[in-house]
């Protein structure tokens, strides 16, 4: 089974990704592993920014998917289940259905702005802008990634507004509904 994640920023992708490790043995693979990778082949040096100019610079040269493609490579021969974070687009969730024979689905978080930038500001990574400024433009940039659009399309669409108790137990019930 793999489980793709995707939403904005701070809609509970890390905690869902954690969470499925925890509980349920998934190994964790991040959409940017793939493009890090690349980078690194190209001695490009990484960090938010460069990974971010990176990452629109190969969807612009090879398509909205590249990243898809790239984590179909790093993953294809793997028969473990499998947490893919950050996912940003519908051509991303496509490739992985049509090239992830069946095993493939994804989950779609959604969070309120406000509840999304006071997760953001709690949790205290160095690469979160830390100002509500800063934030709505970092949001600007995921949307112009195609995660809207990403969330119309997803398998399990999850309202991540309450508790952390309450969100895994929607994550339980999507588990159990895969496996039948």
């Amino acid at each position: 089974m793999i489980i793709g994640l995707t939403g904005m920023p701070g809609s509970g992708k890390t905690t869902i990704a954690k969470y499925l490790k925890e509980k349920y043995g998934f190994s964790l693979v991040s959409m940017s592993d793939a493009v890090k990778e690349k980078m690194k082949s190209e001695s490009v040096e990484i960090n938010n920014d460069s990974l971010r100019s990176f990452s629109q610079g190969l969807r612009d040269k090879f398509g909205m998917d590249i990243a898809a493609r790239l984590t179909t490579d790093y993953i294809k021969h793997r028969t473990d289940n499998i947490c893919i974070d950050g996912i940003r687009g519908p051509d991303e969730i496509r490739y992985f259905k049509e090239h992830m024979d069946g095993r493939f689905y994804v989950i779609g978080l959604v969070s309120e702005s406000e509840t999304r930038y006071e997760r953001l500001m709690d949790r205290g990574r160095a690469d979160d802008p830390h100002t509500v400024e800063g934030l709505k433009e970092r949001d600007q940039k995921e949307i112009r990634f195609g995660i809207p659009e990403a969330l119309k399309i997803v398998d399990f669409a999850v309202s991540n507004t309450t508790s952390i108790e309450e969100l895994e137990k929607k994550i339980d019930s999507i588990i159990n509904s895969i496996k039948g």
